[in-house]
């Protein structure tokens, strides 16, 4: 933390997103003071545009694990994913399920997010997606209340022929939706 604070002037974009998920994952607590110049900073960069899936996959999913207040997170969030539905074609299925998973933590209802989510995830689902990214999917269609006919088929059906692959955690993500 010391170093991103002697440096926060320096970081490119990508290392400020790296640097907030990092404070975000290893703060125990109340966050450091440079939490806060990190998240100016990371609003800054997602106004900017031009970053990749995984890049806003992963700010999304460090602002929902951020103990930041709810409507700042939802805001920021819904921010990443306005950037994100024009990028989704290249993104991998882990950072289809991740932003499905951060819009659910942070229950914002991005429908065009969310459409380009389903249609995506639907085409990659049986072969694409680990046992983690299913079960994201699975929780973030629950919580947020999606109702995409041909995802929810295609999880219908992928789920039975590969369910002795999920772990206790995934198991229990389900069961919870």
């Amino acid at each position: 933390i010391s170093l991103v604070e002697q440096h926060l002037d320096d970081l490119d974009d990508l290392n400020v997103f790296a640097a907030f998920q990092r404070v975000v994952v290893t703060r125990k607590g109340k966050p450091p003071p440079v939490f806060h110049q990190l998240w100016e900073r990371v609003e800054a960069a997602i106004d900017k545009g031009g970053h990749s899936p995984r890049s806003l996959a992963n700010v999304a999913y460090s602002v929902s694990r951020s103990s930041q207040r709810r409507p700042a997170a939802a805001a920021l969030v819904h921010r990443v994913a306005d950037q994100a539905v024009s990028s989704l074609e290249t993104a991998r299925s882990q950072e289809l399920s991740t932003l499905a998973l951060a819009c659910a933590k942070t229950t914002v209802r991005h429908e065009a997010l969310l459409q380009a989510i389903c249609t995506h995830a639907v085409l990659r689902l049986d072969g694409g997606f680990k046992p983690q990214g299913i079960a994201n999917l699975i929780w973030a269609t629950a919580k947020l209340r999606m109702h995409d006919q041909n995802l929810l088929r295609a999880l219908g059906e992928v789920f039975p022929r590969r369910s002795g692959e999920f772990g206790p955690v995934e198991l229990a993500a389900i069961s919870w939706a």
